[in-house]
C-alpha cells in the first residue's frame, strides 16, 4: 500500500505540473500593450488590480525593463503635457499683466466671502482678482 501511494504521487508530481512553455508570457499580455502604446492612465479602473499583477509578473519573469519603459514613458507623457500647459499659461494668460498688486492675498467682504486669492493684478488694463485652477487633463474645446 505504502509503495502504491508513493507511486501515485510520484505520477501526480510528474505529470500534474503545468509546464513552462504552457503558461503565458505576462508580458505579452494585452493589457501591459495597452499601457506601453497609450499610457497606464488609458487602462481601465476595474483593471487596475490585474495590471499590478501582471506588473510584478512580468518583472518575475525577467521583464524589469520592459516595465521600466511603461512608467518611463507614462512620466515622459505627463511632463510633456505639463511643461506644453504651463508655457502656454505664461505666454498668454501672463503677458498682458501690467501691474501686480499683490500675490496671496487677503479677501474680505461681510456676509459674502472670505479667503485669499493667488493674484490682485492690472490685466488688459483693468483691475483684476486672479485666482488660479489647476485641471490634470486639459479641457474640451467645446467648455
Amino acid at each position: 500500500m505504502r509503495q502504491f501511494t508513493s507511486t501515485v504521487l510520484f505520477f501526480v508530481f510528474l505529470f500534474g505540473q503545468e509546464s513552462m512553455a504552457d503558461r503565458p508570457n505576462p508580458c505579452e499580455d494585452p493589457l501591459l500593450n495597452l499601457a506601453e502604446k497609450k499610457g497606464i492612465k488609458a487602462i481601465p479602473i476595474k483593471d487596475i488590480p490585474r495590471f499590478r499583477k501582471l506588473m510584478k509578473a512580468c518583472e518575475d519573469e525577467g521583464g524589469h525593463k520592459f516595465i521600466e519603459k511603461i512608467v518611463y514613458q507614462d512620466w515622459q507623457r505627463d511632463y510633456k503635457q505639463a511643461k506644453t500647459m504651463a508655457s502656454k499659461v505664461s505666454e498668454k494668460g501672463l503677458t498682458p499683466i501690467d501691474e501686480y498688486y499683490g500675490s496671496e492675498v487677503t479677501l474680505f467682504y461681510p456676509g459674502l466671502y472670505a479667503g485669499t486669492t493667488d493674484l490682485v493684478c492690472r490685466h488688459n488694463e483693468m483691475d483684476t482678482i486672479v485666482d488660479f485652477k489647476q485641471a490634470n487633463q486639459p479641457k474640451r474645446k467645446e467648455w
